[in-house]
């Protein structure tokens, strides 16, 4: 879905790196690459994020491209005021920053589908400390989906650029560097709790990386929880029910918002789609432009 949305919204050309997934993404992404612009390559080494999604940006600097739009598949980028392709016509930067959003999935969803992003109309609002989240979500203060998230980048393409881990920091693009109201990136974390499993089981790789515990620390963390039976907290922490996280036993308030439902809706079935409209009837309306960056 996001392959899609993203090839509406303004992207020419999207490249892919399948890094070593054990679902049915190898099957989705030859059938997409054979009726869209979306080239792919699988790569079952270590997970190298930073120097794989650099190779990728360097490629698409050969081939031509102007602007390098990094996202993973549970990132949606939303232009606010105009379309992406005028708001990175219209720059004179040399790389874009911008904040991240997380929003939340409901507590009763399992398993993920592509129509599980409609399912996610809450979204948490950050908690501001002067503390790294890392120690904060360790030690129960706030959930996962609460922390200040690291910005997200959009840069131009030039053979020098340098992406670096989870794309929260970019080096080597000539121009300077501006934050923007304009552009925000819509993160869908954990569309299920089986995607929570999933992350979790990630965490051998993660320390196969580094070995420094504040480096990917969240699949970290998803590794031991899952280890000690955690896992069930930890979902009930960054899901919702009735508008609330629980953390450890404390209802913490969402606020609604339809915009990630609604720029996914085109690619949803009949009865997702049904399930937005029966939100808005329920009394609850889109918030989307109320995002306070």
């Amino acid at each position: 879905m996001t392959l899609l949305y993203h090839l509406a919204i303004g992207c020419d050309n999207i490249l892919v790196i399948d890094n070593g997934s054990t679902d049915a993404t190898p099957r989705v992404l030859e059938k997409l690459s054979r009726r869209y612009p979306v080239e792919w390559v699988r790569d079952d080494g270590p997970f190298r994020q930073a120097e794989l999604t650099t190779e990728l940006a360097r490629e698409a600097a050969r081939n031509g491209a102007d602007w390098v739009v990094p996202f993973d598949a549970d990132e949606f980028w939303w232009s606010r005021m105009m379309s992406l392709r005028s708001l990175l016509e219209e720059s004179s930067a040399g790389v874009l920053q911008t904040r991240v959003v997380n929003f939340v999935q409901r507590r009763r969803q399992h398993r993920s589908s592509r129509s599980s992003i409609a399912r996610m109309t809450w979204r948490a609002e950050t908690v501001m400390s002067s503390i790294d989240p890392y120690y904060l979500v360790g030690d129960g203060k706030i959930a996962y989906v609460e922390g200040v998230y690291p910005p997200k980048h959009v840069a131009r393409a030039t053979a020098s650029i340098d992406i670096g881990k989870g794309n929260h920091e970019v080096r080597g693009v000539p121009g300077p560097l501006e934050l923007t109201d304009d552009l925000v990136c819509l993160h869908a974390p954990l569309r299920s709790r089986h995607e929570l499993e999933k992350k979790a089981d990630t965490a051998p790789r993660a320390w196969e990386e580094s070995s420094d515990p504040m480096s990917s620390w969240q699949p970290k963390r998803w590794g031991r929880l899952a280890s000690e039976g955690g896992l069930a907290e930890e979902w009930a922490a960054n899901s919702q029910r009735r508008g609330n996280l629980d953390l450890m036993g404390t209802k913490r308030p969402l606020v609604f918002d339809t915009l990630l439902s609604d720029l996914a809706a085109p690619w949803l079935p009949l009865p997702q789609r049904l399930f937005r409209q029966l939100a808005r009837r329920q009394g609850r309306s889109s918030l989307a432009s109320e995002i306070d960056l």
